[in-house]
């Protein structure tokens, strides 16, 4: 196995719990996960619900993830999902404005950009070997962000708390393939 490079692109720790954005390339081809890293058994509910939102939305994107659809089919059933979860857990979740999934390949950040919202039937046509980092970023307040003086960690205009879940997915002819799954 022939790994050229993994950097930690981004580290975001509290009292309650620990993420890392995890990026790299393997054989020159890129790759982009989100790993939840244990969560305190202190996290209250609302930070659990808003976790698991954001995950069935990115589940809701991956099941897009197939030949004959949109790149917007996947924008729109991340947006579907976000509504679903909102009507499971009762309780609004803003996305997050300006960020979102996009093509990877031989480089990390490759277009297309995926917003995680929008109407469905735009965009190219997904087709077998098409690959997007599937990341849905949800908040409990403020949709709006700002980055901090280090110039690398983003928060919510109102200091809300927020989640960010990630796999990379290829379309194959059987349907979505998640590439960031970990080794069993």
């Amino acid at each position: 196995m022939d790994i050229a490079e993994i950097p930690i692109l981004s580290l975001a720790e509290s009292p309650r719990a620990l993420a890392a954005e995890i990026g790299g390339s393997f054989r020159r081809f890129g790759f982009a996960m989100v790993r939840d890293h244990g969560i305190d058994p202190a996290l209250i509910a609302a930070d659990e619900m808003l976790s698991a939102a954001t995950r069935e939305s990115m589940e809701a994107g991956i099941a897009a993830m197939v030949a004959g659809n949109r790149l917007t089919d996947v924008s729109h059933a991340i947006e579907r999902g976000t509504r679903a979860a909102e009507a499971k857990y009762g309780r609004k979740y803003g996305i997050v404005e300006g960020y979102g999934g996009h093509g990877i390949g031989r480089q990390m950040h490759m277009d297309p950009f995926l917003p995680n919202e929008g109407a469905p039937g735009r965009g190219p046509l997904l087709a077998p070997g098409s690959v997007l980092a599937i990341e849905p970023m949800l908040t409990l307040g403020a949709v709006k962000t700002r980055v901090l003086d280090d110039e690398w960690t983003v928060v919510t205009s109102d200091g809300s708390r927020a989640a960010h879940w990630e796999h990379t997915v290829a379309v194959t002819e059987d349907g979505p393939r998640i590439l960031t799954l970990p080794l069993a």
